[in-house]
């Protein structure tokens, strides 16, 4: 329906619940829609292009004009009898389209003029509807003297429409009031018995209410924290940056959950999830939080084992590969030794001594042992060097040549800028130099390698200029890379981390947080299987270098 398409097309943009005019969508039904539309989770949505861009559909109710307006105003009222009245949709041009009339409303067909006359605006949403009153022929009779009275009866109707579900069900105020008391009371047992924290903070972080539960969970008296910020209970800065961020963001009276780490007044850590909806009208933050303290050592356990396992499967591949080559070489090593002793047994073979019998059967025992040692490694060479621990061939396991680093890094430049951190301000920069630095690696695991290095190094870093650099080290056959990269909090605790444990990193990982820690260490075993070396240094607030060694000869084998 081009009216529905239109008005979603409008909640999209603005972010916000419309509603469409009354019309005939079911041909015999008059309706009107209320749209409310919806984001991909934790999409940004501050521009209109975003909110295209991650929209992911619309929630609408379908109201029954005639039905909602008969249920709102009633039937049977004596207003009805001593009023008239009619709501209209304006359209364009201020033309009204008359949507919903009284029962007596035939009564203006009779050319009469109206005693007294009102006209009201009710707004639906983003919607206004008009609603006219007018009073019946005869009502200047004995009537007349509850003229004062028309404006507060039209009030009450108008008031009617807004509160329609509830006048339906509460017919008396009294009734009303004791049921709101009743949920009150129900709601505050509620608060107070509750194992979970249910507070309200304002837009500052300063808590203006908490239930008994913080004394539970976090061993402070509601007392102590009302007034308090919040930022106190945080275990770690960037978590608390994580939370304020979500607060500040400009999606209105959403559900937003976060988990972080807190300390309670004992110092010990423990795992919060934080529901919370923000109401900027209202100026204030409305949060629970649960203690998931259990459920989150649980999960961190599992995922420490996980990264364990893998960073243990990598070690072991490049262990493997590392003994793959060791056999190939002591394999050449060998067979180039046996081959110079059967020579020189050939050449000796030749010779006449005295004792012939004596010296041949020598000869041939020398012969013999050399070509079982060369059937032995023979065999050893061939069975280490076409597969490695997992099966893969060796040919596919690395394929080393010369390579000139501005191609590989210009293909990691595009990986981030374009694609993997388009939505972050980071640059690269290619020093001019790096075109004419050579490397011999295997092109596939140089990529792998160095984009798993700068996704530990990026993480948390939103802006900021990453320079990359290399040079030949004259003398050494080898080409050094220089990596600067700007850091977070998060980053430079993890690299010191990493760096204090360089000699036991599957035991580090009980320390790593959002696999900065698994990141490093992989890719720096991947740059050890192309025979390379990574070295990490903290520059402080400016940032990180990394300092990646490759060999630029090829090695041949002799």
């Amino acid at each position: 329906n081009p009216i529905v398409i239109k008005e979603i097309k409008k909640a999209i943009v603005e972010k916000t619940i419309i509603a469409t005019p009354v019309f005939n969508f079911r041909k015999d039904t008059l309706c009107f829609f209320l749209i409310s539309p919806i984001y991909k989770k934790g999409a940004p949505t501050k521009t209109e292009e975003e909110r295209i861009r991650y929209y992911d559909g619309s929630v609408m109710l379908e109201i029954g004009s005639n039905k909602f307006f008969e249920i709102s105003l009633g039937t049977g009222n004596q207003s009805d009898t001593s009023v008239v009245f009619q709501c209209f949709n304006v359209g364009e041009g201020s033309k009204k389209q008359l949507i919903y009339q009284s029962k007596n409303a035939d009564l203006l067909k009779t050319g009469y003029e109206p005693e007294l006359f009102e006209a009201r605006k009710l707004k639906i949403a983003d919607k206004e509807l008009i609603v006219e009153f007018s009073t019946i022929p005869d009502f200047g009779g004995s009537f007349q003297k509850f003229a004062p009275t028309l404006t507060l009866i039209i009030s009450l109707i108008l008031s009617g429409l807004a509160f329609a579900f509830i006048l339906n069900v509460i017919n008396r105020k009294q009734s009303a009031l004791n049921l709101a008391e009743r949920m009150t009371r129900s709601q505050r047992r509620i608060v107070e018995s509750s194992n979970d924290i249910i507070a309200v903070l304002d837009l500052d972080g300063y808590w203006k209410s908490m239930n008994p539960a913080s004394q539970k969970i976090l061993h402070y008296e509601p007392d102590e924290l009302v007034n308090q910020k919040i930022d106190k209970l945080f275990a770690n800065t960037y978590e608390m940056n994580e939370f304020y961020n979500l607060v500040n963001e400009p999606s209105e009276n959403l559900t937003q959950k976060i988990d972080t780490q807190v300390l309670s007044k004992l110092g010990e850590v423990k795992w919060i999830s934080w529901s919370m909806s923000v109401s900027r009208i209202e100026g204030m933050i409305y949060i629970t939080g649960r203690d998931v303290t259990l459920e989150k050592l649980k999960e961190e356990q599992d995922k420490i084992r996980n990264k364990q396992v893998m960073l243990a499967e990598q070690l072991a591949r490049e262990a493997n590969e590392f003994k793959t080559n060791f056999f190939a070489k002591l394999s050449l090593q060998l067979r180039n030794s046996v081959g110079g002793i059967l020579g020189y047994l050939d050449l000796i073979s030749m010779k006449a001594y005295e004792n012939e019998a004596e010296h041949d059967s020598y000869i041939e025992e020398a012969s013999k042992s050399s070509k079982e040692i060369l059937a032995f490694v023979t065999s050893t060479s061939d069975s280490w060097g076409t597969s490695d621990a997992t099966g893969a061939d060796k040919d596919e396991l690395k394929i080393m040549t010369a390579v000139k680093l501005d191609k590989p890094f210009a293909e990691i430049k595009e990986y981030f800028t374009k694609g993997h951190k388009q939505e972050e301000k980071l640059k690269i920069s290619l020093d001019k130099g790096i075109g004419n630095a050579i490397a011999v690696v295997d092109y596939k695991r140089l990529l792998n390698a160095t984009e798993e290095l700068l996704d530990a190094l990026t993480e948390d870093v939103n802006e900021g200029e990453i320079a990359i650099s290399a040079k030949e080290i004259p003398g050494q056959d080898l080409t050094e890379i220089r990596i600067v990269c700007p850091t977070s909090e998060l980053v430079t605790e993890m690299v010191n981390i990493f760096n204090k444990n360089i000699n036991t990193l599957i035991d580090s990982l009980k320390y790593d947080k959002k696999d900065i820690i698994l990141k490093l260490a992989l890719s720096m075993s991947k740059y050890r299987m192309i025979n390379g070396t990574m070295k990490i240094n903290s520059l402080g607030d400016k940032g990180n270098e990394v300092l990646i060694n490759l060999q630029n000869k090829v090695q041949k084998e002799e």
